[in-house]
């Protein structure tokens, strides 16, 4: 039986990709998502007596709100490259790790799988450009410096299509992360967090432009990506030490795209503690919510029409060694009965367009528009 898209795994970057099928699924919901999947992972981990490190996927939502789940999927089979091994996880653990928590599920893969489509109506142009000034508007009466709205849009498409739209963003952006797990699949240009034993990476993406010129000469867009940058570098303070405490932004050429980009690495201040332990005091970042960030995840929650569910949200894997790689679920979408909900979003800050962050939208949906045949 060939296996559904919501079961497909993946993580692949310039024809490296690691994959995995089967195994166990566990779905969180409700509050400290990241900080309770970060928990049950270690005790898997620590229980962890195969061959290779017990290697997982995991895909959360961008919000502790949201009505879809935040899930783990630990594979039983799982490919890198040429190599490939099988994993098994106790039956009894799991059972203890799902009494313990009321917000942990967990079943096999290849269950069906339900209540994967976000609540909501979706905002058109008309709709965005509300979005956009309600954020202008809060903005204004000092609620915020900085608000990412979001709108999304349907696709109808099976399987079959699905599938090959994964294919065609693999071979279309190899220099982006694409993935897929539990039905979400997308490149993104964003890498939350790269880990390998203590050593870490991550890059901050804030400030969009057509070109490096118009990019590096708008004052707003810099403002926007300082502001990204330094919310990270903060958060980051007590948990690393870094090698650069201030590091230089410079632009990133993506094939539709300029980003203002900043690299940040470093090492773990506890090399014991497994990727989601950054993620979860990184996430979400300013990139995908505002500053401050707290407030704007509030405003977001209030103004848009739409759960975000996944979208912006922390994506990828991690072993049982403490390394992974976890990025921001970007230029994506959501596989839902009937088709795809696909995404796309952009930073508000004062002086903000509505009818240009409507046009960056318009840009940001190319990518899965186009492979899904759109």
């Amino acid at each position: 039986m060939e296996e559904a898209f919501v079961d497909r795994l993946g993580w692949v970057r310039d024809g490296a990709a690691l994959t995995g099928s089967g195994g166990w699924r566990l779905a969180f919901s409700g509050r400290d998502r990241l900080a309770r999947m970060d928990a049950v992972w270690q005790r898997l981990a620590d229980r962890d007596r195969g061959p290779a490190p017990l290697t997982a996927f995991l895909a959360a939502t961008f919000d502790d709100s949201s009505a879809l789940p935040s899930v783990l999927r630990v594979p039983r089979s799982v490919r890198r490259g040429e190599t490939a091994w099988e994993q098994a996880v106790d039956a009894g653990l799991l059972a203890e790790l799902a009494a313990a928590d009321d917000g942990l599920t967990v079943g096999l893969a290849g269950e069906e799988i339900r209540g994967l489509a976000a609540p909501g109506e979706s905002a058109g142009r008309a709709g965005h450009r509300r979005l956009v000034e309600a954020a202008l508007g809060a903005i204004a009466g000092g609620a915020a410096d900085k608000i990412v709205v979001a709108r999304d849009e349907y696709v109808r498409a099976d399987d079959a299509r699905c599938a090959r739209a994964l294919e065609a963003l693999a071979a279309s952006y190899p220099q982006t992360w694409t993935f897929a797990v539990d039905g979400l699949f997308g490149a993104t240009p964003e890498l939350m967090i790269a880990r390998q034993g203590d050593r870490f990476r991550t890059r901050v993406l804030a400030g969009t432009a057509g070109d490096a010129e118009t990019l590096l000469g708008d004052p707003r867009r810099v403002a926007e990506h300082r502001l990204a940058a330094d919310a990270v570098l903060g958060e980051l303070a007590g948990l690393a030490v870094l090698d650069d405490e201030r590091p230089a932004a410079y632009p990133l050429q993506l094939p539709n795209l300029w980003h203002l980009a900043t690299d940040i690495s470093g090492r773990v201040a506890d090399p014991a503690s497994s990727p989601l332990r950054l993620i979860t005091a990184l996430h979400p970042t300013p990139a995908v919510a505002g500053v401050p960030t707290k407030r704007a995840v509030e405003l977001i929650n209030e103004f848009e029409p739409r759960d975000r569910g996944r979208y912006a949200g922390p994506v990828g894997w991690m072993d049982a060694d403490g390394n992974g790689e976890i990025g921001l679920a970007l230029r994506c979408g959501q596989r839902e009965p009937g088709g795809v909900r696909c995404y796309a979003g952009g930073g508000i800050v004062a002086g903000a367009d509505p009818e240009w962050e409507y046009a960056e939208t318009e840009v940001k949906l190319q990518p899965m528009r186009r492979a899904l045949g759109v």
